[in-house]
């Protein structure tokens, strides 16, 4: 009796252990299962992170390129300002001069943005000026700006077209008056 006892007690515990070991297999199973999932997901972690940061270097790159774009137009318009302040220049005798706003220019930039550009002339040669002779607005590069003289010729509207630099010709006779109109 003895004997079936024992062979009971350790097919009992044969049986036991086979569904410890099962179960513990099954455990780990499920244990290895979550530690993959969770090693894919740090993966996936990583590779979106260094995507992000890709992302926000090209974006801080991006911000620099345009800061430094903004500060370009601002000097430029900056130096616009600073060329539209009229010169202090006064014509000599028998000297033809364009001026803006009553001020000698020999050279001027205009904003495209600022449309129609109002310019005059003086000089002594205008007391001069008989009923045949004849004033003469021209643009070297009328792609640039155009200009169309008043009718008495004594002032002009410069029309810009495009950015560039081109020169202003006003002709008396055989008097000329020349200003570089740069439009920014």
């Amino acid at each position: 009796m003895k004997k079936q006892i024992f062979r009971i007690l350790t097919y009992v515990l044969l049986v036991f252990m086979t569904v410890a070991l099962t179960a513990c297999a099954s455990e780990e199973d499920t244990l290895q299962s979550r530690i993959e999932a969770l090693e894919q997901d740090y993966a996936d972690l990583q590779s979106e992170m260094s995507t992000l940061y890709a992302n926000l270097e090209r974006t801080q790159s991006d911000l620099s390129r345009t800061r430094s774009e903004v500060q370009n137009l601002q000097a430029a318009l900056d130096a616009a300002d600073d060329d539209d302040q009229p010169s202090q220049q006064t014509p000599q005798s028998g000297e033809l001069t364009i001026t803006y706003e009553g001020n000698a220019r020999r050279d001027m930039s205009w904003p495209l943005r600022n449309g129609d550009l109002r310019l005059g002339i003086r000089g002594d040669i205008l007391s001069e000026i008989g009923e045949d002779d004849e004033i003469i607005w021209t643009s070297t590069n009328e792609d640039i700006f155009t200009v169309v003289a008043s009718e008495d010729g004594l002032s002009a509207v410069v029309t810009p077209k495009i950015v560039g630099d081109a020169q202003l010709i006003v002709t008396i006779g055989d008097k000329e008056a020349r200003s570089w109109v740069r439009i920014t």
